[in-house]
This record gives structure tokens, sequence and C-alpha cells, in this order.
């Protein structure tokens, strides 16, 4: 189902490493069912920006962040930066793609299964169809659909990827985090994430770290500059 009230308000967030500051006193409003790209100059925190999205941030040394979030998930906006607001459920909703493909070493249909056996739905045909469904919706399915017995780390570098959306789709996430996706894919893979992209957009809200400005032009609503500390919106 289309989500259109999924949003991101962002008050104040300050994001320290140890001593060194990171981000500075960042303000954001991200609308729904949108492609939000965020550039900038390397080693400025656009990751670290993510991270603070699923609070992903809590489970790196050294690491501290100030400020407030707020996610709208359909039932109005959620402060998820609360201590007390439970992380494991803000995971489910806030799914994360990295840079680098990272299946588990394990076959393509496990690999899918985890992140259900982890949120607890064990049923066996609601298991295999939300495989397919997410599969399907990463256009993968019929590429793997005779062979999710192998091991996913066979797959070419584009399938990887593709896998990895997919293994996160599978929870049926309403904000999807995307930090460099197509980095080291050839043009076809490319292609075919950016079209997976620009599908996914009408289920979940997307905040994306690029450094290719072509490819933010093709597919984001709009480019967020990260330098120095301070977010500001791109004149391309």
């Amino acid at each position: 189902m289309t989500n259109t009230k999924t949003k991101i308000k962002v008050d104040g967030l300050n994001f320290f490493y140890g001593a060194h500051q990171i981000l500075d006193a960042i303000d954001l409003d991200i609308p729904a069912g949108t492609i939000t790209a965020v550039s900038g100059p390397s080693g400025q925190g656009k990751s670290s920006l993510l991270t603070a999205f699923n609070r992903l941030w809590e489970n790196i040394d050294g690491a501290k962040a100030t400020g407030r979030i707020w996610i709208d998930f359909g039932k109005g906006l959620e402060e998820i930066t609360k201590k007390d607001y439970g992380v494991h459920h803000l995971r489910r909703k806030v799914g994360m793609v990295f840079q680098m493909p990272n299946p588990l070493p394990m076959s393509i249909l496990k690999n899918m299964q985890f992140p259900l056996k982890l949120a607890g739905i064990s049923e066996k045909n609601m298991v295999l169809e939300k495989i397919e469904s997410a599969l399907k919706q990463a256009h993968l399915w019929e590429e793997v659909k005779d062979r999710l017995s192998n091991d996913a780390r066979r797959l070419s570098g584009g399938q990887l990827q593709r896998l990895c959306i997919a293994r996160t789709l599978v929870l049926q996430p309403e904000v999807l985090l995307m930090d460099e996706p197509t980095a080291s894919l050839d043009p076809v893979s490319v292609e075919k994430i950016e079209t997976l992209l620009l599908d996914l957009k009408t289920r979940c809200t997307i905040v994306m770290v690029s450094h290719y400005m072509d490819q933010i032009r093709r597919i984001a609503d709009r480019n967020l500059v990260l330098s120095d500390g301070k977010l500001s919106a791109s004149s391309q």
C-alpha cells in the first residue's frame, strides 16, 4: 500500500566522534514519498547523518548525537530520539542499505529469511510470500527464483546489492536509507537500482548518500549538500 504520510523532521542535530564534531545543529524536513539525496565532500558526515535516522550510531564506539528527530509512521510524528523509544521497532520501520553489499554466508533463501526470523515471523507461507514479494520489488525474483538454495555470495555485484535491498524490504520499511548504493557497480546494474528506487518511493521515503551528480539529477527530488557540518540546498 502506498505510504503518503511518512516524513522526517530534524531539529538541532549535532554529531560527535569523541571530541570531534561532525554535524552542527542540523535542521531538516524530509517530505513523504520523496528521494532526498545528500552529497558533498568525503569525510563530512553524510553516512553519520543516515545513522541518526535509525540510531545505528549507538553501536559505534565514541559516537554521540544530540538534538531531536521525529518520524511519521502514519500516526503522527514520533520522537525517535527519546531514550525509551524502542530501537528494534525503529529499525524495522527504517531500513538501511550500505555501500558494499553485505550478504550473509548462506543461501539466497536464508539471507531473505534472516530478518523475518529476527522479527519473530516464522509462519511458512507468510515467510515465502514476503520473500517473493520483496525479491520482485527488487527486480530480482526472475533471476534467482530457481536457485534460492545457492550461496548468495555467488551472485554478481549488482545482484548482491539488489539482494541486500530486497532483504531490507522484506520487513516493509517505511523509510529507506541508502549509503552510496551504486558506488562500485557497472552501468547496467546502476540503471536497474535507479529504476528500483524510483519504484520504491511510492512506498517508502528514501534518503540516499551519493557522490554522483548525474544520478542525483536523474532520480532525486532534491539534493542537500553537507559541508563543514552544515547542510544546505544545492543550486544544481
